[in-house]
């Protein structure tokens, strides 16, 4: 008997706890009288696709449209910019973030203070190749 009158309890003060039985999908009106986004009547259709998709919002998802950032115009830019000059070989050359980091090798050994104005040499044929991105220049003597 106690343990009927306890399930019995139990069951009264859940459907207690439930004061809107339709739910906020039903309701045209918040509490203070506005009209909810999806009930204005626009014409258009809601749900109509926004011209974005899901691997857009964050780049951690992958692209599965195949619509996916391609970084490889920026890199081969890059790289035909360093080989464009007879004194760089283009080395690794990737995109983290906005920055583009580039290294370079050049022929024979050089000095702290040599490598310093081929880096400023390379740098600055780069920023005119590729303005879009904070670009790192890392030139590396080529001793083969």
């Amino acid at each position: 008997m106690k343990r009927w009158l306890f399930i019995l309890l139990t069951v009264l003060v859940l459907a207690a706890c439930n004061n809107n039985p339709k739910g906020l999908s039903d309701q045209q009106e918040d509490r203070a009288g506005r009209s909810f986004v999806a009930n204005k009547d626009t014409g258009q259709d809601n749900t109509q696709s926004r011209g974005w998709q899901r691997g857009d919002q964050n780049p951690n998802f992958l692209n599965t449209d195949g619509g996916r950032v391609d970084y490889d115009g920026y890199i081969d830019k890059a790289r035909e910019t360093v080989n464009a000059t007879d004194e760089f070989e283009a080395g690794s050359i990737w995109v983290n973030g906005n920055r583009l980091w580039v290294t370079a090798y050049k022929k024979g050994q050089m000095s702290r203070q040599e490598r310093v104005d081929a880096e400023a040499r390379l740098h600055k044929k780069l920023i005119k190749a590729v303005p879009r991105y904070e670009i790192e220049v890392q030139v590396k003597e080529d001793r083969s």
